[in-house]
């Protein structure tokens, strides 16, 4: 189909100015074509050449980076990247490397349809940087702020079968207790939230990241390894939703 087999104006009687204003709304981002001809008593002439034009698109919004929290360390894997709706989105372009000019891109994904991606197994210990940009059917916008965090550990998070929905949020104390050198931490979730589950030093140092991920209404446990770390005391911490409660354990070598 030519570029004007279809006309979206056509104005067939003389005009008196020597041009025209469009009086609806054109789509953003779209090409059109248009062209000329004068009229005379004896009749129309040859059509003018053909010229094109495209409409302004509106800036497509910056996506703000939510999950996992900038510089985080040993973020279980598998990662999921979050980030906040940004409206007329068609989809975005997600973008993860371990080198931050993004030159080799781990990940380069422009068709993520949904404000969040799970990332394949990245290397352990390795710091990943990531950030996302915006298409609204019309162009891209500009980047995300770079985010970066460490890659920990493949942890295995085994949902323990439950006839009922749990109806509290729930941490409970690790078992055993006293341990050496792995313990088995539950909890409980109501409803669905996104959950971090952190292990802390008695200085209030983080040193390892269990869980950091969306998960559904349920019960949970996960099995932490403390072979990597010296006896002593240490404090896990769950956040979750609006629930948020830290516990004490003590590892004995």
């Amino acid at each position: 189909m030519s570029a004007l087999s279809a006309d979206i104006t056509n104005r067939s009687r003389c005009l008196a100015l020597s041009g025209y204003t469009i009086s609806y709304p054109l789509q953003a981002g779209t090409w059109y074509y248009w062209r000329v001809r004068t009229n005379n008593t004896c009749g129309p002439g040859g059509w003018s050449s053909a010229w094109k034009f495209q409409p302004n698109c509106p800036a497509a919004g910056i996506p703000t980076l939510e999950s996992p929290s900038n510089g985080a360390l040993s973020v279980m894997q598998p990662i999921e990247l979050d980030w906040g709706d940004v409206a007329e989105a068609t989809r975005y372009n997600v973008q993860v490397d371990n080198d931050i000019d993004f030159e080799t891109k781990d990940v380069n994904d422009e068709n993520v349809a949904v404000s969040s991606m799970t990332l394949p197994i990245l290397l352990e210990g390795v710091s990943y940087y990531w950030r996302i940009r915006t298409n609204n059917g019309c162009q891209w916008g500009d980047w995300s702020p770079v985010w970066s965090f460490v890659a920990g550990e493949q942890t295995d998070v085994e949902i323990i079968v439950r006839d009922e929905i749990p109806e509290s949020f729930t941490l409970k104390q690790n078992y055993p207790n006293p341990f050496n050198p792995a313990t088995t931490i539950e909890f409980a979730l109501p409803r669905a939230a996104y959950v971090t589950l952190e292990i802390h030093n008695i200085l209030g140092e983080r040193i390892e990241t269990l869980v950091s991920r969306p998960m559904s209404a349920g019960t949970y446990s996960v099995i932490w390894d403390a072979s990597g770390v010296p006896s002593g005391v240490y404090f896990y911490k769950i956040e979750a939703g609006p629930f948020s409660e830290t516990r004490k354990m003590t590892l004995v070598k």
